[in-house]
């Protein structure tokens, strides 16, 4: 789940931090979940499960959103390493 949270979160930002024109044209102003999907090798239902199961488990959800900022950052920190 942290995989595929994380992934979700980069698409987010990479799409918010288009240009206006980039977000004004209906082609880039979209998300490939299901690319998403595809890489974590799972089916947009079992996500939809998951996030369901995980949202009436906040003290669970919390605990996946702490690894979800861990691996951002180390993200991060190695994308600007290699700068």
């Amino acid at each position: 789940m942290v995989s595929i949270m994380k992934d979700v979160h980069l698409a987010e930002a990479e799409l918010s931090a288009k240009s206006a024109d980039m977000i004004n044209n209906p082609l880039a102003d979209t998300i490939s979940y299901t690319d998403i999907f595809k890489k974590n090798k799972i089916q947009k239902w079992q996500y939809d499960s998951s996030l369901m199961y995980y949202s009436l488990h906040p003290e669970m959800l919390n605990e996946i959103y702490d690894e979800v900022i861990n691996e951002l950052e180390k993200n991060k920190k190695a994308t600007e390493q290699g700068k």
